[in-house]
């Protein structure tokens, strides 16, 4: 049936998975950089559709000693902030749109505001994408000094359906372009410098494309790759 998740992977993979976690597990306390292959072996787990707890257990305790990040704040303080956040920069859009006066100083208050949707919507959208895929998120480290990044409990993240992987990192891309798209019409419908909201939308996504492609990061990349382990499944069925 399309879309079934494999749940009972062959057992010469699972033997497969295991030896090679082992030796990425014994190559990692003797000090090498296992990074690329244990990527790797995350993919294969991922597309096995391996339940295996002890398997599960093992890869997050790797990958948790691999972040070496510090959690600033928990999810649901998180959540709370980047959404009042949220809430506070459209706010603070639709004040500057309807009432300053058309000039410099409006212009520049609309992309003040934008710049803070953008920031707090991608953070709210992946916690809400969380939510509903019902991966658990430890809570949001430092990525840059003015950025922050979120922290996925992996054994929640190993577990969950490839589908849920994909809802978890589309929520943050489509609820930005969702509001950049709806200040867009409105902006249009007062006649009001809606050309910023609008060449940030147009920019959007090749931007975050090219950082999927030369970068190897970002939400999109991690989209990408999380709809083609989707495809990969989905052909095994």
């Amino acid at each position: 049936m399309p879309g079934k998740f494999i749940t009972v992977p062959a057992q010469n993979v699972f033997v497969d998975i295991s030896e090679n976690l082992s030796e990425i597990e014994r190559r990692f306390e003797s000090g090498e950089d296992v990074r690329r292959d244990f990527w790797k072996l995350v993919g294969e787990v991922k597309r096995s559709g391996i339940e295996d707890e002890e398997i599960i257990e093992r890869i997050s305790r790797i990958r948790d000693a691999l972040f070496g990040r510090r959690m600033v704040m928990g999810f649901r303080k998180g959540f709370i902030l980047f959404s009042v956040l949220f809430a506070l920069f459209n706010i603070l859009f639709f004040i500057a749109s309807l009432v300053l006066e058309n000039g410099p100083f409006k212009a520049i208050a609309i992309l003040g505001a934008e710049i803070g949707v953008i920031y707090s919507s991608f953070l709210t959208g992946r916690c809400i994408g969380a939510v509903i895929s019902g991966i658990g998120v430890d809570g949001f480290y430092r990525y840059t000094p003015l950025e922050l990044g979120v922290k996925m409990n992996y054994r929640s993240y190993l577990r969950a359906r490839p589908e849920s992987r994909v809802i978890l990192f589309s929520a943050a891309i489509v609820l930005e372009h969702l509001i950049l798209a709806a200040h867009t019409l409105f902006l249009m419908s007062i006649n009001s410098y809606w050309i910023i909201p609008a060449l940030i939308l147009a920019a959007n996504l090749p931007f975050s494309y090219l950082i999927h492609k030369y970068a190897r990061t970002g939400e999109l990349h991690r989209l990408l790759r999380e709809l083609r382990i989707l495809r990969d499944i989905r052909k095994q069925v």
